[in-house]
């Protein structure tokens, strides 16, 4: 007996058959909801990047975010079946959770990436700059004084208050720090000291951190000594996301993820 696509979950191990597009915007005939859509093609997807080697993959699909959890023989099946999920309509976030599964061959280790990785889909942001040493002090005072910057210009130009906050770190050395202090919007005219501009895209190496500050340098250190020994290689700036509450007010850096954008393989 086949499983009725009303009740289909992004976890069953089986390939659906859809039907024809209802509308660019609504399900496949015999799903109910947008959702049953995306897991339908979730499924799909899966099945022609690493046909049934993704029976040990369960998928969680969250709005447009999609985390993928299991394992795989090979870094390559890893890195297929996170492009093919990012490139259905309507993901905007895969974070990929797949570990290796340990074969005892050193060929399909070779180059194995060891950290988790993300895609991220293209937004635009609205943004202020700030140059600060890097200490909480410092860095506190200058994303509340942008912050509180941008919300002003935001309601100038009648839009709403973001709920979003995006803190790009560029020139990170000898104690000191380029800050882009960023908020998403389609709508938000560039005037003054505000840019708009994109934001961090594509494939980024991702890693939890505490509530610390020193944290960040910790996390991207380590994820750079990873990200190399993969054989790829980092952008020069790393990046981390807020939602509301984490700043609305601003009492210093809570724990997050901190984002480091590959720029692909080594050159050889």
């Amino acid at each position: 007996m086949t499983s009725s696509p009303a009740y289909r979950t992004p976890n069953e191990h089986v390939l659906p058959e859809p039907g024809a597009p209802v509308g660019p915007d609504r399900p496949f005939v015999g799903n109910e909801t947008v959702e049953d859509n995306l897991t339908e093609a979730i499924q799909i997807a899966a099945w022609k990047a690493i046909g049934s080697a993704k029976c040990g993959i369960d998928f969680e699909l969250e709005g447009h975010t999609v985390t993928m959890r299991g394992e795989l023989d090979t870094e390559q099946r890893r890195k297929a079946l996170e492009q093919a999920i990012f490139g259905i309509p309507g993901i905007q976030i895969v974070l990929n959770k797949v570990s290796l599964a340990a074969t005892g061959s050193s060929t399909s280790q070779d180059h194995a990436t060891s950290f988790e990785t993300v895609h991220v889909a293209p937004s635009t942001i609205a943004y202020a700059t700030r140059f600060c040493s890097f200490d909480e002090a410092s860095l506190s005072a200058a994303i509340r004084d942008a912050v509180a910057a941008l919300d002003l210009a935001f309601d100038s130009q009648g839009l709403p208050a973001s709920r979003e906050l995006v803190i790009v770190y560029r020139n990170d050395r000898y104690g000191t720090v380029t800050l882009q202090v960023g908020m998403p919007s389609q709508q938000f005219a560039a005037i003054g000291e505000f840019h708009v501009g994109p934001a961090p895209a594509g494939r980024m190496a991702v890693a939890g951190i505490d509530a610390d500050v020193q944290a960040i340098q910790t996390a991207r250190a380590t994820l750079l000594g990873a990200i190399a020994e993969s054989g790829e290689t980092a952008a020069d700036y790393y990046w981390k996301r807020f939602d509301e509450g984490a700043f609305r007010p601003w009492n210093g850096h809570p724990a997050a993820q901190i984002f480091v954008p590959l720029m692909g393989p080594v050159a050889v």
